[in-house]
């Protein structure tokens, strides 16, 4: 009685229409089955927010684990409005549940292998999108690297000891920075790593020439292939989930069928990108069913699987906009309000059945608990369903009691709590790395990194973690650095031991687009110059360049300069005392200083940087604080170039850094003394080895532990920020 006489009540729109029906119902005064459940009688509704799907299923999790019912669950049911948390839920299920029954199958759009036969797609479909006019199908990196992480993929991709290959190919196609692969290129690669022939990986990488059947038959003989795999005796023991696996398989198998009786019959002629959408469609409209008791245990359910059932207690997941009721596009050719003048269905319907089967579900439950996602996008989606926002201003009016409370859930963080420092204390172990890596020596870089963060120093240089090597489409700010290092010495190498003049640098100014090409092919391993990012940076190192040298010419006016060395080894070594026991080791110190030069007599060492430079990034004014003052970085390279080059030429110098990016001069590291402060005493010298040694004993200190940079903006450009978390605060 609370929906069906209320017209405004779009949940008893059908009920009313069917009482119009004098066939169904001659005597309507007798309707006796209309009950009035929400009138009557006691209930208790919870309805809660939280922020994100997952921790919806968390929160039923809690429910049932709270719950007294244990372990029968009779009369729970637990509806899912959105049915892709189906996982998450039955991942969420507390132990105290002995009986689950799935009513709703599982959507194969969100299984493994339709991500795999997605990938397969966008792997040709991609090819044909690159192809140029005459030129053979080349596949794109990026597509073969997702392909060949596939799980499925790896299980096809073994040698004869049935180890995967697949991050070996990953790792190769990284080294050699190639964009695009031709078909005989990637079959050559997956050959040299000698893995048993393989019909399915070799069919899979074959030209599909825009055939639909070519397309469906390799697809088919993947599916055989990897049903012999997961059925194998040394599968079946390694991975107790093989038989659903084997049921995605065979749900993608009757859709190949399919296709192929669809191709045959009905003789139509798809392209790829048109196959991939029929997939994808046929793909949508299956799923995988779980079999189990209805009678007993909790039930799990999707919304339109309630009707005509009765719980006591209902949980019920993702009220939300969108979900509840469901969205209301419907994809027809016929405009409203042609539909509404016939009868069709139209939107509205689609509210009233949603809304019929909620209020439906809620009219004879007593425990009620209505979960939804508060988290909204930039549209408004995700809100709050209407629903909500009804039952909470009718309910209570209509009937006092019915009680209903309405709470915000906090998921509290996991016991590792994310904000506490990682630190890892040093051991007899880790000095003893330290002691080999005194021997090979401590370059200005290594130091640096330790003096911004010795934790990032642990990862790189005690334990020996690397970033992931990628495909470099668009050349990296590092590997820009590297061309226009390798272009200045290709440009320079004839002036060494040697004074500069105009006239032959007017000449070098005409050699700077030739030899930059090819240091960039060289270094990039890539000839892709004729358009996009790669032009443009070619064009902005091309324009450094005519600038650098441009400088070099204005340097002249005001005095002389004779280039003594370009790309010099550096190196000295330290002794320190290891603050434990009192021994003296030698430390070694490299490094290569991209150029010295004598300009007017005095001896420079010069840096090149593709960054901006301050000033104040080169001033030392206190020495006590140098060796962990982190905005010194470059300062500190400078002087340690200088402090090993002085050790065997023993002359007074400066140290100094050419920024391409503001091509004003050389800037000088500078100190605090009063006369000629751009050069570099003895003194000078002394306070520097002397920060130097602090250095060093804390790194070889063992009441020292490896820790985390209170600054953050360093982490921004660390390869480690993801183990340390730091990437979310």
């Amino acid at each position: 009685t609370y929906y069906m006489p209320n017209s405004s009540q779009e949940a008893g729109t059908f009920m009313r229409k069917l009482l119009k029906e004098e066939e169904l119902f001659p005597n309507k005064a007798n309707a006796n089955w209309i009950s009035s459940n929400f009138e009557n009688g006691n209930k208790n509704i919870e309805i809660i927010a939280t922020a994100g799907n997952a921790n919806q299923a968390k929160i039923a999790g809690d429910i049932l684990a709270k719950s007294k019912a244990a372990p029968n669950f009779k009369s729970w049911a637990l509806v899912l409005a959105d049915e892709n948390l189906m996982l998450p839920v039955l991942h969420s299920l507390p132990d105290n549940i002995s009986q689950a029954n799935v009513t709703m199958g599982y959507p194969l759009k969100n299984t493994p292998i339709a991500s795999m036969v997605s990938s397969i797609f966008a792997l040709h479909e991609n090819a044909y999108r690159y192809k140029e006019e005459n030129e053979p199908l080349k596949f794109y990196h990026s597509d073969i690297v997702q392909l060949f992480r596939h799980p499925y993929i790896q299980l096809l991709l073994v040698d004869n000891k049935r180890v995967s290959i697949s991050q070996r190919l990953v790792r190769r196609i990284s080294e050699s920075n190639k964009v695009f692969y031709a078909i005989d290129e990637i079959k050559g690669l997956i050959k040299e790593l000698n893995p048993p022939i393989n019909s399915a990986i070799d069919t899979l990488f074959n030209d599909w020439k825009q055939s639909p059947m070519l397309a469906v038959q390799s697809i088919e003989t993947i599916v055989i292939q990897l049903k012999e795999v997961l059925a194998s005796d040394a599968i079946l023991k390694e991975k107790e989930k093989t038989p659903v696996e084997i049921e995605f398989l065979f749900n993608l198998y009757k859709i190949n069928h399919q296709l192929e009786d669809l191709i045959i019959v009905s003789s139509i002629s798809l392209s790829i990108k048109a196959l991939r959408m029929v997939y994808n469609q046929l793909i949508r409209l299956s799923a995988i069913p779980f079999y189990g008791e209805p009678l007993q245990g909790l039930q799990i359910m999707g919304m339109l699987e309630t009707r005509n059932l009765d719980f006591d207690n209902v949980i019920l997941l993702s009220v939300s906009e969108g979900f509840l009721p469901a969205n209301s596009k419907l994809t027809s050719f016929l405009p409203y309000e042609l539909k509404r003048i016939y009868g069709l269905p139209v939107y509205k319907d689609r509210d009233a059945i949603y809304a019929y089967h909620f209020y439906r579900l809620l009219q004879r439950a007593k425990n009620v608990f209505i979960v939804y996602n508060s988290e909204t996008d930039d549209f408004g989606a995700g809100e709050k369903s209407r629903f909500i926002t009804q039952i909470v201003n009718e309910l209570p009016r209509l009937n006092p009691e019915i009680v209903i409370k309405e709470s915000v859930a906090i998921m509290q963080p996991s016991s590792q709590e994310r904000e506490a420092p990682i630190t890892i204390p040093k051991n007899d172990g880790i000095i003893e790395i330290l002691r080999k890596r005194a021997e090979k020596g401590f370059s200005p870089s290594a130091l640096n990194t330790y003096r911004n963060c010795s934790l990032q120093f642990y990862y790189k240089y005690v334990i020996g973690l690397s970033e992931i090597e990628e495909v470099e489409e668009k050349v990296a700010a590092h590997t820009f650095g590297t061309i226009l290092h390798n272009s200045v010495e290709e440009l320079y190498k004839g002036f060494k031991g040697k004074q500069l003049n105009s006239e032959e640098l007017k000449v070098l100014k005409e050699q700077i687009e030739p030899v930059v090409r090819q240091v960039f092919i060289e270094v990039h391993q890539s000839n892709q110059l004729k358009y996009g990012k790669n032009l443009l940076t070619l064009k902005v190192a091309i324009r450094y360049l005519t600038r650098f040298i441009e400088l070099e010419m204005e340097r002249l006016k005001e005095g002389v300069i004779e280039l003594i060395s370009l790309e010099e080894d550096l190196a000295r070594e330290l002794e320190i005392k290891l603050p434990q026991t009192g021994e003296t080791i030698k430390v070694k110190l490299h490094g290569k200083a991209d150029r010295i030069e004598k300009y007017n007599g005095a001896c420079t060492i010069i840096d090149y940087k593709t960054g901006q430079v301050e000033n104040r990034e080169l001033y030392v004014k206190d020495w006590e604080d140098f060796h962990t003052n982190t905005k010194l970085n470059k300062a500190f390279q400078l002087l340690m170039y200088a402090y090993m080059y002085q050790a065997k030429h023993l002359t007074e110098l400066s140290s100094g850094i050419i920024s391409f990016r503001d091509l004003s001069g050389v800037k000088m590291v500078k100190t605090d003394r009063k006369v000629r402060p751009e050069f570099l005493s003895n003194e000078d010298m002394e306070s520097f080895e002397n920060s130097l040694m602090l250095l060093l004993s804390q790194v070889y200190d063992l009441s020292t532990p490896f820790s985390q940079t209170d600054d953050i903006a360093i982490c921004s450009y660390c390869s480690f920020k993801d183990i340390c978390s730091r990437q979310h605060y």
